[in-house]
C-alpha cells in the first residue's frame, strides 16, 4: 500500500487529460482550475460528511487507488511572508511570493481517522508531486498527520516538482523545498 499527499489540482489536470481522450476536446487551463474548483464544491455538496463526499467522488471519477481527506473537516490555509504581510485561502497563498510561514484553522482540527490507517499501513508513503505551500504543507499541518508519517514505518519518499511555480516557490531549489517540509 501506498499513501500519497498530493495537489488536488494535479488530479484535476489528469482528469482534464482523461476527457481529452474520451472526448476528443482540450480543457484550456482555466477550465481545468474550475473544473478542481466544482469537482471541490460538489464534493462538498455530495454529502454532509466530507470524507463521505470523497469517497462518492472517488467512485464518480473512477479513482484507481483511494483518495483520502487529512481531515473531515474543511481548513483555511493562512501564509505569511518575511515581510509580514498575512493571505488567507489557497488561491491567495499560491499567488504569494516570499512566504515565510503557514498555518491552517481551525488549529485543533481532528485528522481523518481514514487518513492516519492509510499512513500507519502504508509499505511507502509519498509526499508530493504538489504544490510546496497550499498542498503539501497544509495536509502535513493537521494535528496528527506529520506525526504519523515520522513514526510509520514505511519507507517516506518526497518526490519534488520539477519547476517553481510563480509566486509559491518562484527561485526555490531543492534544497529550499526540503527546508521548508
Amino acid at each position: 500500500a501506498v499513501a500519497a499527499l498530493f495537489d488536488g489540482k494535479k488530479t484535476a489536470a489528469e482528469v482534464a487529460k482523461e476527457f481529452k481522450e474520451r472526448y476528443g476536446q482540450e480543457l484550456e487551463p482555466g477550465q481545468v482550475l474550475g473544473l478542481a474548483e466544482e469537482l471541490d464544491q460538489a464534493l462538498m455538496l455530495s454529502s454532509p460528511h466530507f470524507e463521505e463526499g470523497v469517497r462518492r467522488m472517488n467512485r464518480v471519477l473512477a479513482v484507481r487507488g483511494q483518495v483520502l481527506p487529512v481531515s473531515p473537516t474543511p481548513i483555511t490555509l493562512h501564509a505569511r511572508t518575511r515581510n509580514g504581510v498575512v493571505v488567507s485561502g489557497q488561491t491567495n497563498v499560491m499567488r504569494t511570493p516570499g512566504i515565510e510561514r503557514v498555518w491552517v484553522t481551525p488549529a485543533d482540527v481532528a485528522p481523518a481517522a481514514d487518513a492516519l490507517a492509510a499512513i500507519a499501513d502504508a509499505e511507502v508513503i509519498v509526499l508530493g508531486p504538489g504544490s510546496l505551500f497550499t498542498s503539501l504543507l497544509p495536509a502535513l499541518l493537521v494535528p496528527g498527520i506529520a506525526e504519523a508519517v515520522a513514526a510509520a514505518s514505511a519507507v517516506r519518499v518526497y518526490v519534488c516538482n520539477v519547476a517553481t511555480q510563480a509566486g509559491e516557490t518562484a527561485g526555490y531549489d531543492l534544497a529550499d523545498h526540503v527546508d521548508a517540509l
